[in-house]
C-alpha cells in the first residue's frame, strides 16, 4: 500500500483513503514526493502556507499551489519528453475533490502545466495512452462517464452517458451501508429524534459522510431515494438492513 497524505487529519484520510483505495489507484511518491524522470528530477516541496506546496524541476519553481496541498498521481514518457499528472486540493474533510493538472517537459524547452474547467475528480485519476492522446478516466459527474484528453498542450474533458442500471463497486457500497447506518441509528438511540424528518432527503450529517455521500452520488448506480428508505426503516427499527438488500436497492449490485 502506498502512503496517502497525512496533511489534512484524521476525518480527511478516512475518507479520502476509502476513495482512493477502492478505485484502484492511489497517488505516486506521496512518501519522498519525487519523481526522477529522462529529464530531470521533480519534486513536491514546501510554500508559503503549505508544506507541500509547490513544484520544482530540477530545482527550478514551476508551479506554486497558493498555499494548497500537491501530489503526483502518474507519469509517462512519450516521444516528445514526460507527461506528470499532479493534482491540487485545500485539503480538510469536506474537500475530497482535487483540480488536477498536466506537467509537460520537453528536452530543451521550458517546463509547461496546463489544465482547463472541469480536469478534476472526487476519485484518483491515473493515465492512459491511447495513440497520440493522454487519457485521464476521471469516474463521474452528475451520473455521467468523465474523461480528460490532452492533446499536445490542450486539456479537453469529456462526458459520456452511461447505463443508469451501472453497478457501484461493492467497496464503495460496504462503505455507504455502514455509515449511513451508524448514523440513522445512533443518532436515534441518543437523541429519540422525529425518524420520519431525520430520514426525509437524508445525505449524510457528519462532515466526513456527507461529503462521501455526495461523492457517490455521482455514481449512476447510486439511488437517492432508497437510500432515504433505508434509513428511515434503520432509525425506526435500531438495526441495519441487510447489506443484501442494502446493496440491491442503494447500489444496483444485482
Amino acid at each position: 500500500m502506498r502512503v496517502l497524505p497525512r496533511h489534512s487529519g484524521n476525518a480527511w484520510l478516512l475518507l479520502l483513503s476509502f476513495f482512493l483505495l477502492n478505485c484502484g489507484v492511489t497517488p505516486l511518491s506521496l512518501a519522498a514526493d519525487k519523481l526522477n524522470t529522462r529529464l530531470g528530477d521533480v519534486k513536491i516541496i514546501e510554500s508559503p502556507g503549505s508544506p507541500r506546496g509547490a513544484i520544482t524541476v530540477n530545482g527550478l519553481v514551476v508551479f506554486d499551489s497558493d498555499a494548497q496541498y500537491v501530489s503526483f498521481y502518474d507519469h509517462v514518457d512519450t516521444a516528445e519528453g514526460v507527461v506528470i499528472l499532479f493534482g491540487v486540493n485545500p485539503g480538510g474533510s469536506a474537500t475530497p475533490i482535487s483540480n488536477f493538472y498536466f506537467l509537460l517537459l520537453k528536452a530543451g524547452e521550458k517546463s509547461q502545466v496546463v489544465t482547463t474547467k472541469g480536469f478534476d475528480s472526487y476519485h484518483a485519476a491515473k493515465i492512459t495512452s491511447n495513440g497520440d492522446e493522454i487519457l485521464v478516466e476521471l469516474a463521474f459527474d452528475a451520473k455521467r462517464k468523465k474523461q480528460a484528453k490532452l492533446q499536445g498542450n490542450k486539456v479537453i474533458v469529456e462526458y459520456s452517458q452511461v447505463s443508469p442500471l451501472l453497478s457501484m463497486s461493492e467497496e464503495d457500497c460496504k462503505w455507504l451501508h455502514k455509515y449511513s447506518a451508524q448514523e440513522c441509528i445512533d443518532d436515534n438511540r441518543k437523541s429519540k429524534i422525529d425518524c420520519e424528518k431525520y430520514a426525509h432527503n437524508y445525505s449524510g450529517y457528519s462532515t466526513v459522510v456527507m461529503t462521501g455521500i455526495t461523492t457517490l452520488s455521482n455514481h449512476p448506480g447510486f439511488n437517492a431515494t432508497a437510500l432515504e428508505d433505508a434509513c428511515l426503516r434503520e432509525c425506526k427499527i435500531g438495526a441495519e438492513v441487510s447489506f443484501s438488500e442494502f446493496k440491491r436497492d442503494v447500489c444496483s449490485i444485482q
